[in-house]
């Protein structure tokens, strides 16, 4: 659980994170759900932001696999609160950790 710690306090705090994923350059991520997937591995409900530091055209929902978090860091950025369509169950996740 190496980045345990960074993503509860971000989910309380409504801070963004940057994250290094899959092999690719850094995404700015809105952690809204952290918890146990249906196959058992951590995951991150997260409303991505951007991509390699550049806005998306349509940000989004993503699911992220904490297994394949290369690097994580807690920016000075905040955000409001949950993103329109989320809601408060899960159907992906087994348990849930942390949530807004």
């Amino acid at each position: 659980m190496r980045w345990d710690v960074l993503i509860r306090d971000a989910i309380r705090d409504r801070r963004v994170l940057e994250i290094w994923y899959d092999g690719t350059g850094p995404r700015l991520i809105e952690p809204h759900r952290y918890g146990v997937s249906t196959a058992g591995s951590l995951v991150l409900r997260a409303w991505q932001q951007s991509n390699a530091r550049k806005p998306l055209d349509r940000p989004a929902f993503r699911l992220f696999d904490v297994g394949k978090v290369a690097q994580a860091v807690e920016t000075q950025k905040t955000f409001p609160g949950p993103r329109q369509g989320y809601g408060p169950t899960d159907e992906t996740m087994q348990r849930i950790y942390a949530q807004l």
